[in-house]
C-alpha cells in the first residue's frame, strides 16, 4: 500500500515516495513549492548554512545482471555502455533506476 502526504503549500495529496521533503519534515507535491518553503522556512533544519543539520549521501553504485550469462555486475557510476565481467559481452545502459527502501 503506497503511503500518502499532504502538500504543506497547497493540501495536494502526493505518494511519499514522490513527495519533496525538507528538512523541517514537511513534504511538498513539487519543486517549486519545496523552494518556496527552503527560501521562508525559519527552522534551524532548514537553514543551508547550519552544518549540524547535514548529511552526507553516499552511493554503492548500480547492479545490472548480464542478459548473455546471467553474473550479477557492479558498476560505480552511471556510463553510456557496460562489459560484463565473465562474459565480456558489452550493452548500452537504459534507464538508470534508484531503489526505494
Amino acid at each position: 500500500m503506497e503511503i500518502q502526504v499532504n502538500c504543506a503549500e497547497c493540501d495536494t495529496p502526493v505518494a511519499k515516495v514522490a513527495a519533496w521533503a525538507s528538512l523541517c519534515g514537511e513534504f511538498f507535491c513539487s519543486e517549486e513549492h519545496w523552494s518556496m518553503h527552503m527560501q521562508n522556512c525559519s527552522a534551524p533544519e532548514c537553514d543551508p548554512d547550519n552544518d549540524e543539520m547535514t548529511v552526507n549521501l553516499i552511493a554503492s553504485g548500480y547492479d545490472w545482471t548480464c542478459p548473455g550469462c546471467s553474473t550479477k555486475n557492479h558498476e560505480i557510476e552511471v556510463v553510456a555502455e557496460v562489459c560484463c565481467s565473465k562474459c565480456k559481452a558489452e550493452f548500452l545502459v537504459g534507464d538508470t533506476i534508484h531503489a526505494y527502501p
